[in-house]
């Protein structure tokens, strides 16, 4: 394996910090869901719900910062290896397509849950924006021959 260039380097930990804040907004997003469902479909005022609707909500935000941390700890490791192997468009795109496309998603629930006609229309072009964005991106990332790459021509024989 080449060592890899430093500019290489240097996109690599950019990519990884947008990633990371792609994944705060995620986490902001999705405790905003929970919060809203739990508002709409759960709590009614007993004391005994408020309390469990506490600790869910608590729960879910340590989950979800577990979770969190423990994707940022094989985001920066699966970056440097791909800025290594010289693949980082690939791995940028496997990072940050479902990333997006997550946050589509519960942007798609929130605003179902609000009303579909209580949204605003530019609302609803931000979220079919962040899931084609994000199904776009994750296709780039997870397709199977990169671009420029010739197909196997023999494939039972290994030879080439």
């Amino acid at each position: 394996m080449n060592k890899p260039k430093f500019y290489t380097i240097i996109i690599a930990y950019a990519a990884w910090v947008v990633d990371i804040g792609l994944s705060l907004w995620l986490f902001l997003l999705s405790r905003q869901a929970l919060q809203a469902w739990i508002a709409l479909y759960y709590l009614n005022g007993s004391f005994n719900r408020q309390m469990s609707v506490r600790f869910i909500d608590q729960a879910f935000s340590i989950l979800l910062g577990v979770v969190l941390l423990i994707y940022m700890i094989i985001t920066e490791h699966y970056l440097r290896v791909g800025a290594g192997k010289w693949i980082l468009p690939r791995t940028i795109a496997r990072l940050t397509g479902p990333v997006v496309l997550l946050i589509g998603l519960v942007d798609l629930a929130l605003a179902l849950m609000v009303g579909p006609a209580l949204v605003g229309i530019l609302r609803w072009i931000l979220i079919f924006a962040e899931l084609i964005i994000g199904a776009a991106i994750t296709w780039f990332g997870f397709r199977r021959k990169p671009s420029g790459q010739a197909p196997n021509l023999t494939p039972f024989t290994g030879v080439q």
